[in-house]
């Protein structure tokens, strides 16, 4: 399959951060599939999934430690 072109990719990958950011409910559904990675490859550091996803390795550490703290409780 032909490689697609994403157009102005800073603004869009902006506007949908700014959208999870808008709730409670949206900023989870970014974070679970974070961790979600975690769990499920063990080779992946959370440099690895931070670079995936657009944030910073130490925010995705303190997600999970956050997950550990509540053991997991959404």
């Amino acid at each position: 399959m032909k490689r697609l072109e994403i157009k102005n990719r800073e603004l869009i990958k902006e506007r949908i951060l700014e959208y999870f950011d808008t709730s409670d409910d949206l900023k989870l559904s970014y974070r679970l599939p974070c961790i979600l990675m975690l769990i499920q490859d063990s080779k992946l550091s959370c440099d690895d999934v931070a670079q995936l996803h657009g944030t910073t390795p130490q925010t995705i550490a303190r997600w999970i430690h956050a997950f550990n703290k509540t053991n997991g409780d959404i």
